[in-house]
């Protein structure tokens, strides 16, 4: 059980916490793309990559890998 914990984490670069009241999470960085699920502020998500310009790509607590505003983020923690 524990290697499978540390095998979902690969690609991981921290985790930040949601400022927004309600935050969508998207297919792709962007507004044209589809909303696959919302984050609510105070909610933590892992950082999977920033390279997106504003958006950064995610993984909810559920388990949801998408896209969100990085402006509605708090500062990351590391790894």
């Amino acid at each position: 059980m524990l290697q499978e914990k540390a095998v979902s984490r690969l690609g991981e670069i921290g985790a930040a916490q949601v400022l927004a009241s309600a935050l969508n999470v998207r297919s792709g960085p962007g507004t044209s793309y589809r909303i696959l699920t919302v984050v609510y502020r105070g909610e933590w998500v892992d950082i999977l990559s920033g390279d997106y310009g504003s958006w950064t790509r995610i993984r909810t607590a559920g388990g949801v890998i998408g896209y969100v505003a990085s402006q509605y983020l708090g500062n990351h923690v590391g790894p």
